[in-house]
């Protein structure tokens, strides 16, 4: 590990396990402008390509987290001109509309403030034609097992960083108004991985 940081920590089995493959399918062929919503410490950073086109804007609300991110930014696959780092939230993102070519997001939809808030300020922020690419662990589909993440979320609540286990994040996708073209599913339906576009007016 390239840090002692506590998410770190707490998320290098699952890295091993198969989540960072699951990070690299959402950087695939990736070009353009980019934003990544809750960078964290920078967990993404080893599987930004590095023989594409692309810069990236990585956006995370934790000082602490940025703070762990340091080390990873200096080993970019990429030059490091390609990567700027801002303290921010997905519920008011400090970007003019239409921004972005693609917006990324791994691991963080589940503890946003405002699921609906910030899903509107990443349509907003997208070009025409842009892609939202996002990996995140939702509300199971097997009923039994959806009641039982539902029982444990105010205590994963409380000692995870306000993360919901139970978010429908898909239904929140298209409320928000974008069409998912791409849905992967991992682990019984736990785990997803979503691409989607806005969608067009009737």
């Amino acid at each position: 590990m390239p840090n002692l940081c506590f998410y770190d920590m707490f998320m290098y089995p699952l890295e091993r396990m198969g989540l960072r493959r699951l990070r690299r399918q959402i950087f695939k062929n990736i070009h353009g402008r980019v934003l990544e919503l809750g960078a964290g410490s920078g967990l993404n950073i080893p599987v930004y390509p590095s023989n594409a086109n692309f810069e990236i804007i990585a956006l995370e609300p934790s000082r602490d987290k940025t703070n762990c991110s340091h080390s990873r930014r200096k080993s970019l696959n990429p030059s490091p001109g390609k990567l700027t780092w801002i303290l921010g939230k997905g519920e008011s993102l400090p970007f003019a509309d239409a921004s972005f070519d693609s917006v990324v997001a791994t691991l963080v939809l589940c503890s946003v403030q405002s699921l609906k808030g910030t899903l509107n300020e990443l349509k907003r922020v997208l070009k025409p034609g842009g892609q939202l690419r996002l990996l995140e662990h939702v509300r199971p589909p097997q009923e039994r097992l959806a009641k039982l993440f539902d029982y444990l979320t105010p205590a994963w609540f409380a000692v995870a960083e306000g993360c919901h286990l139970n978010r429908e994040s898909g239904h929140a996708i298209e409320a928000a108004g974008f069409q998912i073209i791409e849905k992967r599913s991992y682990l019984a339906g736990i785990v997803q991985i979503f691409i989607a576009e806005v969608s067009s007016p009737n």
